[in-house]
Formats: C-alpha cells, structure tokens, sequence
C-alpha cells in the first residue's frame, strides 16, 4: 500500500446519453445536464481522475451529435479519465471520427492496468470493457491490482444472484489487490462493501418511475493510502417520486396537502391513492382535473395517477379481496390476462393494443380493473 497516495476521484456510471425520460418534457435533455454537473463538480472539488464505469451511452447506435456532446464535456476537465463499456455501449460507429481527448482511457476487452503519477502519490487503475452486448465473461475475476498501490477497478457487471451480464460476486472482489471496485450497471446507489469498496453510483439521472430518489455520483477522498470520505453528489435535473395518498378520513385538499408535503417543485411524480372514503366518487369522477390540481399545487409534473381507491362504507376486507385477484391475475401469467381479453368480443379486434403493453402496462391495467369494481362495490346496510 502507497501510505502517502492522497487523491480525489469522482466515479459515476450508467450516464445512458441519448436515452429519453419518459417524462415527455425532457427530451434527453436531463442525462446530458446531470453529466454537466458532474463535471462541474469534479472541477470544482479538484479532483484528480474521473472513473466512468459503463453505458456511456444509451444505445451503440448512438448519433455523432451525443457523441460530440460527451466529448466536449470531457474536454473542460484536464486530469485523467478512464472509461468502460457496458451492455449498452459495448460498440460505437464514431470512435476514429469523433476521438475521445487525450487524457481519456478507454479500456479494451482484455485486462489493462494504468498507472497515474500524482503530486499527491501514485495510483492506478485496472479495467475492462464487456467484449459484446451479452458478456458472459466474470470480468471482477480478471481484475488483480497491485499491493503496493492504491488500486481502482472500474468495470461493468452484475454482482448479484442471477445475473445475465458479466456476472460476479463482491466475493471475487476480495483478495485482489483492488481498494476501490468503480462498478456499473446496477442503476440503485449501493454500498456493498467498506473493505474492500465495492461501490454502484447509480445512474445519473432517473429515467422512469422505477428510477426514483436522487441521482449523481460519487466524490471519493483518498489520503495515505486509504478511502476517508466517501460523498454522494446528488446531479440530477429533476427526481422521481413514487408517492402513495390515503383518502381515508380526508377531504381534497388535506390529501393534496399530503402529496405537496412529499415531493419537490421541479419533481416527477406518480401518485397512488388509496383507502376509502367519500373521495373516492371525486377522484374518480376526473382524473385528468386531479392532475392537473396536484401539478398546481406542487410545482410537479405528474407522470401518473392510479385509483386504488373504494369508496365508504365498503369493507376493507371485500374491496381487498377484489384488487387481490385482479393483481394476483396480472402477476406471473402475462398470457393468462390476455387470453381473458381475447375472450371478450368488444376486446378482440384490439388485442394488438393490449400485447404491445409491457408487463408493468398490463399489471397497471389489471389493478386499475380491479380497484374500478372494488370501488363499484354495493353491500347491504
């Protein structure tokens, strides 16, 4: 180990250039103004190296322009770089026309080590970039660094159960000689482990409702040798939020009240009411209008609304029992839910409408179905 290596380095990964939100006002503009402040923060906290771990870009098709854009912001930042590809970049058409600057690495398909001098010590970094779209290969095994260095290791995989793409274990990361695993893939910021590292920045900006909380990277401190700060910067242009609203015993505008108290002006929000109450028929009766009240009220933008509502006077138990099965239907079995929707005749002739949903889609739809006839509900008083 280097006792007198002390350095800053800034590690993200998953920046997927070129991909569009499903928040329809961004127009890939976000991905591109997170990675900005990224840079700006290196800069500004004088780091000494950026690790970009995988999926640069969305797709390996990506057009020269996204490309032009990346390197250019590579450009404003003078101290060394280092990047691999992942699943979704393992290829790019513009390399030779578009060349990265001359103090960014890219890691080939095979092991390399660089070694980076500083007046604070020495360091190096050891990589590897998936060889096609579907790595099977434990790139984390192929890694070994140097015992008397501090090492980084800046790879794409997955190092969880069941993986499909260059599949690994922290386990392989131990005994290698590695201080620092820069990982990507895995779009949820985690710590999987102090000693040694091995850290997922996350993406850098939430891209869907599945993407929610904030979104950046990570500001890594190292003196004498060893890892003594380890900071989220938080980047992103606008957050996700997944908010639940339980109209039970509420009036509009405490529920609206509740959801304004959960989110941020400038956040994408998608909200699921629940419970029981009078507000069910008032939800129910436009939608569209609650929307556009909690857009309003919260300076938000909201993605989504679903109804998991009933209304008075419906047991709980009855109006459960009703979502249960709709969600039971819509779970495993996607054929099961659209052979039901071929059975119906004023269906039939739009079953390509309903096969073109994703899962998410069609599990959606069917929760939407059932809470609609728990809410429709009539029982005896």
């Amino acid at each position: 180990m280097c006792m007198g290596c002390s350095f800053r380095f800034v590690h993200c990964a998953d920046l997927h250039l070129g991909s569009v939100s499903a928040c329809s006002d961004d127009r890939g503009e976000g991905v591109f103004r997170s990675f900005s402040r990224i840079v700006d923060m290196a800069l500004t906290e004088s780091a000494d190296a950026i690790v970009i771990s995988g999926d640069v870009y969305d797709d390996s098709a990506v057009s020269p322009a996204v490309r032009f854009r990346f390197v250019r912001e590579l450009s404003r930042f003078t101290g060394p770089v280092f990047i691999c590809r992942g699943n979704h970049d393992s290829t790019s058409p513009w390399d030779a026309s578009i060349p990265y600057p001359e103090n960014v690495h890219e890691f080939g398909p095979e092991p390399e080590v660089v070694s980076v001098s500083l007046d604070g010590g020495d360091f190096e970094v050891v990589g590897a970039s998936f060889a096609s779209r579907s790595e099977p290969r434990n790139l984390a095994a192929m890694m070994e660094g140097d015992p008397g260095i501090f090492t980084i290791a800046c790879i794409h995989c997955d190092a969880f159960s069941g993986a499909s793409y260059a599949p690994c274990t922290v386990q392989d990361m131990k005994g290698r000689n590695v201080d620092y695993w820069a990982l990507g893939h895995i779009h949820k910021r985690q710590v999987l482990s102090e000693d040694p590292y091995v850290v997922y920045p996350g993406n850098i900006q939430g891209r869907d409702i599945g993407e929610t909380g904030e979104k950046g990277a990570y500001l890594v401190t190292v003196e004498s040798g060893r890892v003594s700060e380890l900071r989220f910067v938080p980047t992103q242009s606008f957050v996700w939020r997944s908010l639940e609203a339980d109209i039970s015993g509420r009036t509009l505008q405490e529920a609206m009240a509740g959801i304004a108290s959960e989110c941020s002006a400038g956040d994408v929000i998608s909200v699921s009411f629940k419970g029981s109450g009078p507000l069910d028929r008032v939800l129910r009766s436009d939608p569209e209008g609650i929307a556009r009240m909690a857009e309003e009220l919260t300076g938000c933008k909201v993605a989504g609304i679903r109804m998991m509502t009933s209304p008075e006077g419906v047991p709980k138990e009855l109006a459960g029992a009703v979502r249960d099965s709709g969600n039971a239907l819509a779970g495993p079995d996607r054929g099961l839910i659209l052979g039901i929707l071929r059975s119906k005749p004023m269906l039939r002739n739009n079953i390509s409408y309903f096969e073109s949903m994703s899962d998410e889609e069609l599990s959606m739809l069917a929760a939407e179905a059932s809470a609609l006839a728990a809410s429709s509900l009539e029982v005896e008083r």
